[in-house]
């Protein structure tokens, strides 16, 4: 018999070792509630479009999600960053989690100057004007 110790051993939720390093950027499509845990604690489950895991979200990642996007209602079809942070500590170890954070900014070139904005096609700068009072 052939198994797959990765497929046993996975879990349903996501968690840091699902994340590529640098993070990704993810569109979110819904909430839910979960119980999760051997005493079925309530937790909100994050759902993305695409085949991602939904992300258990602790009250850490509740509330920067509620800092980026207010409610659970302006968050749906709105992006989220999400990422491994190692410097995360668990029981007095460095162990690393998944963050959330802003959505990385898509780049946007500065739109092409006006036509008439270049410098053979600028209109001459009107002459000072000599009436002032500065002594020659």
């Amino acid at each position: 018999m052939n198994i797959n110790f990765n497929d046993v051993l996975a879990s349903k939720w996501m968690s840091a070792t699902d994340l590529p390093p640098q993070g990704v950027d993810l569109i979110i499509r819904s909430f839910s509630m979960e119980q999760v845990g051997d005493e079925l604690e309530d937790k909100v489950a994050l759902h993305f479009h695409g085949s991602y895991k939904p992300l258990l979200l602790n009250r850490t990642n509740l509330r920067i999600l509620q800092s980026i996007h207010g409610t659970s209602e302006n968050c749906i079809n709105k992006a989220i960053c999400v990422y491994n942070d190692p410097s995360i500590s668990f029981g007095g170890r460095l162990t690393g989690g998944v963050r959330l954070r802003m959505p990385t900014p898509v780049y946007q070139p500065e739109p092409p100057p006006p036509v008439n904005a270049h410098p053979q096609f600028q209109q001459p700068k009107p002459i000072a004007d000599l009436t002032d009072d500065i002594p020659f």
